[in-house]
């Protein structure tokens, strides 16, 4: 039969024994412990990267290539603000990096860094208040309409609206 946490009203199989008292503690109550080095199972280290990942790697450093050669040529705009890049760039995945949309180059689109940070660190509010996000919803209107669809979504979560004509976010009143 297993023990039982040595806690008032709990009554789980112990998971650990405290070394200086002996006595027993389930899972939920290992903090309750008092010797100094609670036991810690050898963990294995996660590959950094995938099998699967490491395969696709040469296709989309392909791609990078690409936006880097044009890049050199002064033709190279951020998908976000459609400011010309100069310098560094970071490659954004419109519809997510999951199974063949990592090197999907329909939408793997290139953006400024600071920008692409402020996409994926901001909420909603906060990115209301930038330059850059309402007239990006209404260039991909017409070009990646799925995208589109994606980032009203959000909008509508937050309670926000899109006013194409003044290119601006409104939120909406309760």
């Amino acid at each position: 039969m297993a023990r039982i946490c040595e806690v008032d009203d709990c009554y789980s199989a112990v998971f650990g024994t405290d070394r200086e008292t002996g006595v027993g503690y389930c899972k939920y109550h290992q903090f309750m412990r008092t010797d100094k080095q609670p036991y810690k199972a050898p963990q294995k280290p996660i590959n950094p990267i995938s099998q699967s990942r490491k395969d696709q790697l040469p296709s989309y450093n392909a791609i990078r290539s690409l936006y880097a050669r044009i890049q050199r040529e002064g033709n190279l705009k951020c998908f976000f603000t459609n400011k010309k890049i100069k310098y560094d760039f970071d490659l954004h995945h419109l519809l997510g990096r999951d199974g063949d949309l990592f090197n999907d180059k329909e939408h793997i689109v290139p953006v400024l860094r600071k920008f692409h940070r402020q996409y994926h660190d901001m909420n909603i509010a906060q990115l209301s208040k930038t330059h850059w996000y309402a007239p990006f919803l209404v260039r991909i209107m017409s070009t990646h309409p799925e995208v589109h669809k994606k980032e009203m979504n959000k909008l509508f979560k937050a309670d926000y609206m899109l006013n194409i004509e003044e290119e601006k976010l409104i939120k909406r009143n309760d």
